[in-house]
């Protein structure tokens, strides 16, 4: 047997437990956060006492867990505990639907106790043996992790005796290599074998017997190997030495070829090479080796524009911005885009500050006419003396040009306004309008540029191109004063015909903004209803908000009319969304073109309706849109993001009893805490039926988004419903300011409205 993990303890020797075993059960312990945060929450549970960061509660296939989330706060999400006896060793078991891929990393007292170590199982037993000089009863121990994974934990057990089973921190998914690449049916069998989302690293060695796919927009290809017994798929695989493709006969059936990457078992049933895979070498070659060719400057490096060898720009050149994974770069014989694609490190470069010749990449002819450096070498960006700062340059809209592709630009006097799309508007001054697109929205990849709307705005930005069209890409919006602008307030739902009752939130990108609203169509000021609770929709109103932060200018005025949407008659007991035909949708939408995957729309906050039955999600970690995707083999699908909601609601008298969907990745979806079962088909049901449920998309695994493509909704047609409202008599009384925001608690003096059943009438309370 191999042995037990002792990599961050002591070599194991044998020593007398002196104090009794505690286990602690996170499946069913109470006082677990419920949500992650930075702020330390505590709880002592069977009388350990423990203190979480960045931590929370979650729930698989109906069972809880503990989980230190990793993939969003790395190297800062961990659980402390004390005890009040010694501790010699302790046992934590991971669920069953843990990562296999997070680290942690033991602490006692602050002190670092051995290395990381890999949590490589579900339901397995990871065992620590504390070091003599960290045993004390009182030692604080921290448990945190150490990469972009989220561990998940459902037991530990401290000074336990038995029932561990050793678990080797190896890495269990090395399955051929380089020089001794294992065959095609060895890598099928192995995939096979996998559960849905995970993965192992295989090198396999087979012929190229069909090719389905090489593009040369996103530089991959999808084909199939065989090794003459067994076939297996590699999907949007990249090329020789894991460069892009940037031909479609850079390789061809009968190509014997060793391709190393992730194998994955596809929804349980479709064993293939995952995405980002690479070809080793073609038809028995060895990997060339890389050449690298030097050129003075940036002028040079673009116009020799050599997508087959590495290149290095000799001469230093000057930072203009840098955000996230974009480096603009300048020299004096013109400018370039650096994509860290690959998330090298490399220094955060200020304005003006210089960076030392010999940087190092490939040229790439980024979505026709965007020149980038990519695939840089780390190492080879170093910071070097601060200069003067680069102003950007003054110019109109109509003078946009190809040649201005990365220039630092500034528009001056110009008017913005939201684009039918998430982040995207139009800026348009005398001469004409052009598209804005803020790639720096995420807060977790980029620092945020948040894009004010309104008229008489300076906005600051780099020319782009977006397949052959141009385009601009803001870093920094301000008014003619040179303030900040508050952003917008937008609305949701967004403007149009909603159900009596409808609930209408107000937010603000500009974080600590103050929003101020009315109902009555009126502009609002500082002097308006202040917004901290939705606005219930009962009669037809205009909406219009403000938003207004200290420091900043105030935002534009946004306006949204809303009406009341009729009852829509409804036959039977079923609804049903068929996104995988979207002409048969409401609103319907046409998938055209040949391509095997491409957007059809983005569709954020657009509500589908069908037979009384409404549904709507907000943007996630990217849009909500629905998608042509020809390797699902159903089409078209509805794609919503890590971080969206999506909320399906009946028209009163009527109760939702399940929902059903078909699709991928389903285990994405969570309502209350608790994911759908499966990936492919899942059910989520009530007994006593409910008016709206809402499904939360998160981060499952290696899933990151949810892909549906039926959703069929049950309900049943309420025994009281409208009835009862009409008769009103026992339904529970509901008041309402002046401005229809719904009140809760008890009331101060004043006028209101107040509902019950069917009837409303005005209230004066004391």
């Amino acid at each position: 047997m191999k042995k037990l993990l002792l990599s961050l303890a002591v070599a194991l020797s044998a020593f007398t437990l002196s104090a009794a075993p505690v286990t602690v059960d996170f499946s069913t312990a109470d006082g677990l956060p419920t949500a992650e945060s930075s702020t330390a929450s505590t709880a002592t549970i069977d009388g350990v006492e423990f203190s979480f960061v960045n931590c929370k509660k979650g729930t698989y296939n109906k069972a809880s867990y503990l989980q230190i989330s990793g993939k969003n706060y790395e190297g800062n999400a961990y659980m402390e505990f004390k005890l009040t006896e010694p501790c010699e060793k302790f046992t934590i078991t991971t669920g069953s639907n843990a990562s296999i891929k997070v680290t942690v990393q033991l602490t006692a007292n602050g002190e670092k106790i051995g290395e990381s170590v890999l949590l490589n199982a579900t339901s397995g037993n990871f065992t620590w043996t504390i070091p003599a000089a960290n045993q004390a009863a009182g030692t604080v121990y921290r448990l945190a992790t150490s990469n972009k994974y989220n561990s998940q934990i459902t037991k530990i057990v401290f000074n336990g005796e038995g029932g561990e089973t050793p678990v080797d921190p190896v890495d269990p998914s090395d399955l051929g290599s380089a020089e001794n690449p294992c065959s095609v049916t060895e890598a099928l069998n192995a995939a096979s074998a996998l559960a849905d989302g995970k993965e192992i690293n295989a090198v396999a060695k087979g012929t190229i017997k069909s090719i389905k796919e090489i593009s040369t927009q996103f530089g991959n290809a999808t084909y199939t190997i065989t090794d003459g017994t067994s076939d297996l798929s590699v999907f949007r695989g990249n090329g020789l030495n894991g460069e892009k493709f940037t031909s479609d006969d850079a390789i061809k059936v009968g190509d014997e070829v060793v391709v190393s990457g992730k194998l994955v078992n596809y929804k349980g049933n479709t064993p293939q090479f995952t995405t980002g895979s690479k070809i080793l070498s073609i038809n028995g070659g060895e990997v060339p080796e890389v050449k690298t060719v030097d050129y003075t400057d940036i002028a040079a490096f673009l116009a020799a524009a050599n997508t087959t060898d590495q290149s290095r720009i000799t001469g230093a050149t000057t930072a203009v911005y840098q955000n996230g994974r974009y480096l603009w770069l300048k020299d004096n014989s013109g400018v370039v885009l650096a994509y860290n694609g690959g998330d090298i490190e490399m220094p955060k470069f200020a304005n003006g500050q210089t960076v030392e010749g010999g940087i190092t990449g490939k040229y790439q002819n980024f979505s026709e006419g965007q020149l980038q450096m990519s695939n840089l070498v780390a190492g080879t960006f170093k910071a070097g003396a601060q200069g003067a700062a680069v102003e950007a340059e003054l110019i109109q809209v109509e003078e946009v040009a190809t040649d201005l592709v990365n220039t630092y630009v500034r528009f001056e006097g110009v008017t913005v306004t939201e684009g039918t799309a998430a982040n995207n508007y139009v800026m348009s001054d005398a001469s004409g309008e052009i598209a804005l697109y803020n790639q720096f929205n995420d807060a977790k990849y980029y620092d945020v540029v948040k894009v004010a709307t309104g008229t008489n705005l300076t906005v600051y930005g780099f020319v782009a191109i977006h397949s052959g069209n141009l385009q601009i890409m803001p870093v920094k919006v301000t008014s003619a004063s040179g303030k900040e602008v508050v952003a917008a307030p937008t609305f949701n739902p967004a403007a149009g015909a909603v159900a009596e009752g409808t609930e209408v939130t107000i937010t603000c990108a500009t974080e600590g903004a103050t929003i101020y609203y009315t109902t009555d169509g009126t502009n609002p000021t500082a002097a308006s209803s202040v917004y901290s609770t939705p606005v219930v929709i009962n009669e037809a109103l205009t909406l219009k908000a403000l938003a207004v932060k200290e420091g900043m200018d105030d935002s534009a005025i946004a306006t949204a009319e809303y009406t009341i949407k009729a009852q829509t008659p409804v036959t039977g007991n079923e609804a049903m969304f068929n996104f995988a035909e979207p002409t048969t949708l409401d609103p319907s939408y046409k998938a055209e073109g040949t391509e095997q995957s491409y957007l059809v729309a983005e569709v954020p906050n657009v509500t589908f309706t069908n037979n009384g039955i409404s549904v709507v999600s907000t943007g996630g970690s990217s849009t909500a849109r629905l998608w042509k995707c020809g390797t699902q083999g159903h089409g078209v699908e509805y794609r919503v993001y890590n971080g969206a909601t999506t909320t399906i609601s009946a028209q009163e008298g009527m109760l939702i009893k399940a929902v059903e969907f078909t699709g991928a990745q389903l285990t994405a979806l969570q309502q209350n805490g608790v994911v759908l079962n499966n990936a492919t088909e899942a059910t989520w049901t009530s007994a006593e039926g409910v008016s709206k449920v809402v499904f939360d998309c998160v981060t499952n695994g290696t899933y990151k988004r949810a892909d549906i493509a039926t959703m069929k909704v049950v309900f049943e047609k309420s025994s009281q419903g409208i009835a009862d409202v009409e008769l009103g008599e026992e339904a529970p009384a509901e008041y309402y300011n002046l401005q229809g925001v719904r009140m809760n608690g008890e009331l101060a003096p004043g006028l209101y409205i107040r509902r019950q059943g069917n009837k409303a009438t005005k209230v004066v309370v004391k």
